[in-house]
């Protein structure tokens, strides 16, 4: 998932590298979210995933699961190599 994530910045910046000349704190956010994106996109693009998550909700996706965790656990990562803890 950071992989995907990281690559997602990568995509992005090769797609559109004046986006860092956007004098907006809101480009920030979209940067992060476009990884975001690219991280659920690539663990639903595994049918092993797909099936443990259909497994894990009963085939109610409005429910937690593993997809809708992963900015969370990224953040987490991120957190604990800077040693930060989540409240």
């Amino acid at each position: 998932d950071v992989v995907s994530h990281e690559l997602g910045h990568a995509v992005l910046d090769a797609i559109r590298p004046d986006l860092w000349n956007v004098a907006s704190i809101e480009m920030f956010a979209f940067h992060e979210a476009f990884g975001d994106i690219m991280a659920v996109s690539t663990l639903l693009g595994m049918p092993v995933a797909v099936e443990a998550i259909l497994k894990e909700t009963g085939g109610d996706l409005s429910r937690p699961n593993a997809a809708s965790r992963v900015a969370e656990e990224l953040g987490r990562a991120i957190g604990a190599m800077v040693g930060v803890t989540a409240r």
